[in-house]
């Protein structure tokens, strides 16, 4: 299986964009909220990516955990990956 790897910017806009944060989003990494029972992952990653606070998320938020931002953007990048080239296959 092609592995696909992002390796774009991505990820340091991710970072500028948590640091600008003002009201109404929290910039509180610690909060936790209920888990939900999302079995679809593309959708538990994109709501971590876009709402890391509000996801139980928060520690990707800042700069010494950039390994684990990179590492969801990496997974989401392969899960669409496969999901495309599923898809291109069957036309």
């Amino acid at each position: 299986m092609r592995k696909y790897h992002y390796n774009g910017k991505t990820i340091d806009g991710l970072l500028r964009s948590y640091n600008g944060d003002r009201q109404p989003f929290t910039r509180n990494t610690t909060l936790k909220f209920p888990r939900t029972r999302e079995t679809i992952r593309e959708v538990v990653l994109l709501r971590e990516l876009f709402f890391p606070n509000y996801w139980n998320a928060g520690p990707i938020t800042k700069i010494e955990n950039r390994t684990q931002l990179e590492a969801k953007i990496g997974e989401l990048s392969q899960l669409l990956f496969d999901g495309i080239k599923v898809n291109v296959r069957a036309v």
